[in-house]
C-alpha cells in the first residue's frame, strides 16, 4: 500500500499499468465508470495518513471496466489483490459491485477468473470463480484478499478474509494453459452503480519467465521483473524492513537488461537503451543507499526510477 502523494506513479505502475505514464501497455476499456487513485486514511485524524489504491467508480449503471496487462505470462504464473469496497464511504452504494482478477488466452477462448461481490443483509463479501461453482464468504467485510495461480498443471483459486492469516483454497482444476498458448492477466469490474466502487490494491503478478525464449522477450521480462522488484522493495521499506533483498534483485535484473541491450541491439531506433540505462544508474543508488540507512530516500526517489524503467517499457513494446 502507497501512502504518500509522491508515490502515486508506483502505485498506478503496480497496479498493472493501468495509469502508469509512458505507456506500459494496457488501456483500459471503461463503460459508465472512472478509473482513478483514491485513497482512505489509515488514521481518521491524521490527514498524512493516506493509503492509496486504484479505484474503478461507477458512473453510470450497470458501469464494468477491463483491463488487461500486454505481457504474457509462463507457469508458473499467479496474480494477487486486494479487491472490494476499500472507502467506507462508498459501502452504501457498492452492493453487487463486482471485482476480478484473471489470466486470460490471446484469443478469448479461454480464461481464469477469481472475483469478489459486496452483498448486504447480511454485510459480507462473497468469494467465487469460474473455475467451480463454488462460493464462500466473508462476512462483516466489505473486500478479499485474491490469489489465482497456475503450475502448468493446475489452476487454483486462493482468497483470504481481511483478518486471516492464510490464504484458504477455494477450488482448483485442470489447467487450461498449453505449449505455444499466449495468456495475460487482467483486472475487471462490473455491476457498478454510480458512487458504487471497485478499489484495487496490493497488486501483485508472478511468472516463471518470459513466454518465448528471445532478446526481446529477455530483455522485456527482466525490466517488468525489476518494476516488480522495486516496487516489492518500496513495499517492504514501508513496512519497516530494509528492502535491500528486492531492491538488490531490481539492481541485478536491470544491470542485465542493459548489458543485454548493449550486446544483442534488440531495440534499434528507440530509446530503449537510453531509458534503461538512466534506471539501472538510479537503481544502484538508490539500493546502495538502502545498505546504509537510505530508507526515506528510497521512498522519496523510487517513482521516478519506476517511471525510468516504465518508459523504456514503453518503447519496447512496439518491437515484440
Amino acid at each position: 500500500m502507497l501512502r504518500r502523494r509522491g508515490d502515486l506513479l508506483l502505485l498506478l505502475g503496480g497496479a498493472a499499468c493501468l495509469l502508469f505514464g509512458g505507456g506500459v501497455g494496457c488501456d483500459p476499456v471503461l463503460d459508465g465508470v472512472d478509473l482513478k487513485p483514491a485513497y482512505v486514511l489509515t488514521d481518521p485524524g491524521d490527514k498524512t495518513s493516506q493509503d492509496w489504491y486504484a479505484r474503478l467508480g461507477g458512473k453510470k449503471a450497470p458501469g464494468s471496466g477491463l483491463a488487461e496487462i500486454p505481457y504474457p505470462v509462463a507457469p508458473s504464473f499467479a496474480i494477487e489483490a486486494r479487491v472490494g469496497v476499500l472507502d467506507p464511504s462508498a459501502v452504501a452504494n457498492s452492493a453487487d459491485a463486482e471485482g476480478c482478477i484473471g489470466f486470460r488466452r490471446s484469443d478469448g477462448g479461454e480464461e481464469y477468473r477469481l472475483c469478489a461481490t459486496y452483498l448486504t443483509s447480511p454485510s459480507r463479501t462473497r468469494v467465487f470463480s469460474n473455475l467451480s461453482f463454488t462460493e464462500s464468504d466473508c462476512d462483516g467485510a466489505s473486500f478479499a484478499i485474491l490469489r489465482l495461480e497456475d503450475d502448468g498443471v493446475t489452476a487454483e483459486a486462493l482468497f483470504k478474509c481481511p483478518n486471516d492469516a492464510n490464504f484458504a483454497t477455494l477450488d482448483d482444476d485442470v489447467s487450461e494453459w498449453d505449449t505455444g498458448e499466449k495468456w495475460f492477466p487482467f483486472l475487471s469490474a462490473s455491476n457498478l452503480v454510480k458512487g458504487a466502487e471497485v478499489g484495487i490494491d496490493d497488486l501483485r503478478f508472478f511468472s516463471a519467465g518470459p513466454f518465448e525464449v528471445s532478446d526481446e522477450g529477455d530483455i522485456a521480462f527482466a525490466t517488468f521483473d525489476a518494476l516488480r522488484a522495486g516496487i516489492e522493495a518500496f513495499l517492504d521499506v514501508e513496512g519497516g524492513a530494509s528492502g535491500t533483498s528486492n531492491g538488490t534483485t531490481m539492481d541485478a535484473l536491470l544491470n542485465g537488461a542493459v548489458a543485454q541491450k548493449e550486446t544483442a541491439g534488440a531495440f534499434p531506433d528507440t530509446n530503449a537503451a537510453k531509458l534503461l540505462a538512466k534506471a539501472q544508474k538510479s537503481a544502484f543508488k538508490l539500493v546502495f543507499g538502502l545498505f546504509h540507512g537510505g530508507e526515506e530516500k528510497y521512498e522519496k526517489s523510487f517513482p521516478k526510477t519506476a517511471a525510468s524503467i516504465a518508459d523504456a517499457l514503453g518503447e519496447m513494446e512496439a518491437s515484440f
